[in-house]
């Protein structure tokens, strides 16, 4: 049986930005919160990361984008650029914006 990947929190950010996600995700996991961020759950997807994405972010309670300009200009298969178009089906695309919460850096 295949585990399903639903967190109250997830996050999407750039290599650049990952100090900040690593220090939001231990501060939101301390309260209990279950919390997706690819750095601290790599192999939660079991190793299907690009196939798992759409799920991630589809069924999490609340996305928080780290946006920063290497965000902004990712592209083709970076793995940001995959997370940006699932978010913006969801939260644009969908008109699910109280579960989005962008964060500028």
């Amino acid at each position: 049986m295949e585990e399903r990947l639903q967190f109250d929190v997830a996050f999407s950010y750039t290599s650049a930005d990952a100090g900040i996600a690593g220090d939001l995700y231990r501060l939101i996991a301390q309260s209990g919160l279950s919390v997706y961020c690819y750095d601290y759950q790599p192999d939660r997807a079991a190793g299907f990361l690009r196939e798992k994405l759409l799920e991630i972010y589809r069924d999490s309670r609340l996305n928080v984008v780290l946006w920063s300009k290497d965000y902004a200009t990712a592209g083709g298969q970076a793995f940001a650029a995959m997370e940006r178009r699932c978010i913006v089906t969801r939260h644009v695309e969908k008109g699910d914006a109280a579960s989005l919460l962008i964060l500028i850096t």
